[in-house]
Parts: structure tokens; C-alpha cells; sequence
């Protein structure tokens, strides 16, 4: 009975452990477009910096900074990619 418990309670950590890893971060990063390591990791930096708050917080900030990286960020990189280096130069 005593190993038993111990398979079980072994089993619960193995599902929690996939799901907090590996299922949450494929779910949610589907959600809102971003790759799944790229949520953890803002996961990750989220509660090390702010705890509880910056866990909650990580998701949407990562979106947003995605979207301002894509609105502002990518135009001047894709314009300084375009330009031609000077003949004189």
C-alpha cells in the first residue's frame, strides 16, 4: 500500500511537471503567437523579477513587446537592410 502511494504521487508530479512545462506554454503561446520557449523564458524572468505579480504578467507584456518589436523595431531594421553602403565610403 505504502508503494502505492508513492507510484502515485510520483504519476501526479510527472502530469503536473508536463503540464506546467510543456502543455501550458504550447497552449497559450498558440493563444497569443508566441513560441513556446519564448514564454517560458518571459515566465521564467516574470517571477524572478516581480513573483506572483510578474508571473501573471509575463504572458501579456511578452505579447506587447512582440507587437511593438513588429510595428517599430522591424520597419528600421528592413530599412537599414535596404540601403546601400557609400561608394565613397
Amino acid at each position: 500500500s505504502g508503494w502505492a502511494v508513492v507510484g502515485a504521487a510520483a504519476v501526479f508530479v510527472i502530469v503536473q511537471t508536463l503540464e506546467g512545462w510543456v502543455l501550458t506554454p504550447l497552449v497559450q503561446g498558440k493563444a497569443v503567437g508566441l513560441h513556446p520557449v519564448t514564454l517560458t523564458v518571459a515566465l521564467l524572468v516574470g517571477y524572478n523579477v516581480l513573483g506572483l505579480f510578474g508571473l501573471i504578467a509575463a504572458v501579456p507584456l511578452a505579447s506587447s513587446v512582440k507587437i511593438l518589436a513588429r510595428e517599430f523595431v522591424l520597419p528600421k531594421v528592413e530599412e537599414l537592410a535596404d540601403e546601400t553602403p557609400d561608394a565613397g565610403a
